[in-house]
């Protein structure tokens, strides 16, 4: 059917409630491995649930994960496009044996700050020449829930960085929090595929409730597929048709219409080197240790190295995280490094984010505003202060 309204299809008005999403998990973890936000007792993050463990225990999915309420974990998705160690191919005799055991994840509960640093992810593995096929692969393989936040955490930055609190379309499922229910959307053939068996099982006889059993406020959500969104990545994913359907999206929940500003964006036609004397780098870094964490934790940092194993009269060469605020992460064979002093590597990892790949990738800046790095600082680095100082350098 048309909502005229909206002026856009609408193939039926659907919601799930909290409750009946437990069916739904459970039957997506047929296929693969479910991975929710747990609390560990010190922090939030994303892991395995063991589904065979819960029901001998009879324990529920809602008890053991912390998927019902608003809190953002303290890792994000990375780790299952992009493993901390991935195991690429192994060496036999003269053969070199590609890695293709690549296990598929379905995870519930992503961010629209990770859903969108996902789309920074893809937007460097999958075109060009570094095209990844290991990232491929598990992007395939993953079935993506994501969720939207309903309240700002603290030290995020999202909305200064262009990025919906509420919503991402670069997601199979897409969920709107309605109180005792979700507002369901789903966004690729894939994730179309799974709501329709889900609602084929007849273990589920409930299945999904009419959105017009709940509040005028979501009258004229989607349950409809918006184009091709996460089958195939590509560049593709960034245009006008991707704009459109945000704007849709936000008028339906009646929020912002159209992309939100970025507010830290730097301007990419300076020159790079314009930028290295723009602030006192050792200054406003005097206080960095050099520990890493703020590479480790975001959700778009994707610098890796090469290390070679040899195991049992084989060698295998695994793909491992690397960090640009190593003092090792730039040094040359010769023994000189360009990068020899911590604020140098700070000010390339900022202007990397924030210069470097949105001048090699259309313009897409590598931060979400998720604020991890900030909160994870160990010496109160903030790096919101650091861009509001270049920017304000920039105004001048």
């Amino acid at each position: 059917m048309v909502d005229k309204k909206q002026n856009v299809e609408v193939r039926d008005q659907k919601s799930i409630s909290k409750n009946e999403m437990q069916g739904f998990l459970r039957h997506l973890s047929t296929k693969r491995a479910l991975v929710c936000p747990v609390d560990t007792g010190k922090v939030i993050e994303f892991r395995e649930v063991d589904i065979a463990l819960l029901d001998m225990n009879q324990g529920s999915i809602l008890d053991a994960t912390r998927i019902l309420d608003d809190h953002v974990s303290y890792k994000s998705i990375k780790e299952y496009y992009f493993p901390q160690t991935e195991l690429m191919f192994t060496f036999e005799n003269d053969d070199i044996v590609d890695n293709k055991d690549i296990p598929g994840y379905a995870i519930f509960g992503a961010r629209p700050c990770d859903l969108e640093a996902l789309r920074v992810m893809t937007a460097v593995y999958s075109t060009g020449k570094y095209a990844d096929p290991f990232f491929h692969r598990r992007f395939e393989a993953n079935f993506l829930i994501g969720i939207g936040c309903k309240n700002l955490k603290p030290e995020c930055f999202c909305q200064e960085m262009g990025v919906d609190k509420e919503f991402s379309d670069f997601c199979d499922v897409m969920l709107t929090d309605n109180g005792d229910c979700y507002i369901v959307e789903y966004l690729s053939e894939k994730g179309r595929s799974e709501l329709d068996g889900y609602l084929r099982d007849e273990n589920h006889p409930l299945g999904f409730v009419s959105a017009q059993n709940h509040p005028p406020a979501v009258a004229g959500t989607l349950f409809s597929k918006r184009a091709n969104k996460i089958d195939e990545p590509s560049p593709g994913l960034r245009d006008a048709e991707n704009a459109e359907c945000r704007m849709q999206n936000a008028e339906i929940r009646g929020g912002v219409t159209g992309e939100l500003e970025k507010s830290f964006a730097l301007d990419v036609e300076k020159d790079d080197t314009e930028y290295f004397d723009i602030i006192d780098w050792a200054k406003v870094t005097e206080m960095c240790k050099g520990c890493g964490i703020c590479t480790y934790i975001c959700p778009t940092c994707y610098c890796f190295d090469f290390k070679d194993v040899s195991k049992k009269g084989t060698a295998e060469r695994y793909k491992c995280w690397d960090s640009c605020m190593y003092p090792k992460f730039t040094l040359h064979a010769s023994g000189h490094n360009p990068r020899e002093h911590r604020h140098e590597r700070y000010r390339q990892r900022v202007l990397h984010k924030y210069k470097y790949v949105p001048n090699n990738f259309d313009g897409v800046i590598a931060c979400t505003g998720c604020g991890r790095c900030v909160r994870s600082c160990p010496v109160g680095v903030n790096i919101k202060d650091i861009l509001k100082q270049i920017i304000e350098k920039n105004d001048d």
